[in-house]
């Protein structure tokens, strides 16, 4: 069996990537909004933090190409709705 492959990204309190917001809904603005100002009045604001992802590499899907750059896929599973 295959080994997870750990990545940690570094991330930074109350600041999202570049396309994180495109499907928010107006009331998703307000939240980050909010958590935003409620960092900045606590300090926290722009405190580093680590994310880290295990995957597991499947080769059906993930077995390098010539032609691509990339030959990555995974999907996010959201359990927190």
């Amino acid at each position: 069996m295959d080994k997870l492959k750990t990545y940690i990204c570094k991330c930074r309190k109350g600041c999202v990537g570049d396309f994180a917001k495109e499907y928010w809904t107006e009331e998703d603005h307000k939240e980050h909004n909010d958590f935003v100002a409620k960092c900045k009045a606590d300090g926290t604001f722009g405190e580093e933090f680590d994310v880290e992802m295990k995957i597991l590499h499947n080769p059906m899907l993930d077995t390098p190409s010539k032609s691509k750059t990339s030959s990555y896929q995974f999907t996010i599973i959201d359990f927190s709705k």
